[in-house]
């Protein structure tokens, strides 16, 4: 049986007419091919530019054992939080990046019969990093006290190197009569303290503490730098009242005998071996 052609009237391709339309589909096919391999190396969320939700996750590329930067979006990066009040990230105000952590404390809330909220690194069987004895370390983290932030008679900590076993901790920042200080153990006669400034409010502030870990008083010493200045050149003291390692906690612990709503903003918190480890 012949079988009719459907004829339109336009002349018939050959092989070598449809060359350059198969050439054009090959090339096509590579095209897409290219744009699909981009898209799966692309970090979830990127359209090619740098994505701070995603790169936040990344590991640390700074040479620092520890970093609390808020940048996850949650409290994850610390092992505890102690709040009698319910704190977590903020979007402002931050020292950097898009989240910082909050403390805040009012009259009558208590956690462990005392009024504090704060961030910690330890102790227990959490995986990160604890200051040893015979090692120096740098620890840098920023603070931001609210504008209402009171004034305080007694004395008040917003950052703590604190032994795993309890007790005092036997290096501390402290905040009294709008005074800055580092304070030793109490369990010393008379207990150090070393005035480095005074508070200010509304504003970040960068410290940059450098120890060395001892229960020697020879060798065991504490340096501060604030805001990029040195504030408290190196001062030899007892920084370990044994051989335990220490945690990190930053955040607000007060005296009961002071009063008001005191919110506190943390960011950029980094702990390694050199300054240069905790550059951010």
């Amino acid at each position: 049986m012949h079988r009719q052609s459907l004829d339109t009237g336009r002349p018939r391709r050959g092989k070598a007419s449809r060359l350059p339309f198969l050439i054009a589909g090959g090339l096509l096919t590579l095209v897409a091919a290219a744009l699909i391999a981009t898209a799966l190396a692309l970090p979830s969320g990127s359209d090619g530019v740098d994505d701070p939700a995603s790169s936040a996750s990344a590991p640390p590329t700074s040479g620092a054992d520890f970093v609390a930067d808020a940048e996850t979006g949650d409290t994850d990066q610390w092992c505890y939080v102690h709040s009698a009040i319910p704190v977590g990230v903020v979007t402002s105000p931050v020292r950097a990046g898009r989240y910082a952590f909050k403390s805040e404390i009012r009259d009558g809330p208590l956690i462990y019969d005392t009024e504090r909220s704060e961030y910690a690194n330890g102790p227990g069987s959490c995986d990160k990093p604890m200051f040893r004895a015979g090692t120096e370390t740098w620890t840098a983290v920023s603070v931001y006290l609210d504008a209402g932030f009171p004034e305080y008679s007694s004395w008040s900590l917003i950052a703590q190197w604190k032994e795993a076993d309890g007790g005092s901790p036997p290096s501390q920042i402290s905040v009294e009569n709008e005074q800055l200080a580092i304070l030793g153990a109490d369990s010393l006669d008379p207990r150090p303290r070393f005035p480095f400034g005074t508070i200010e409010r509304g504003r970040w502030i960068d410290f940059l503490v450098h120890h060395k870990w001892s229960t020697d008083q020879g060798i065991g010493f504490v340096e501060v730098i604030m805001d990029g200045e040195l504030v408290l050149p190196k001062t030899f003291t007892r920084t370990m009242d044994n051989s335990n390692p220490l945690f990190l906690n930053v955040g607000q612990y007060r005296d009961l005998a002071n009063s008001g709503t005191a919110v506190l903003y943390i960011d950029e918190v980094r702990v390694g071996p050199t300054r240069q480890s905790v550059a951010p």
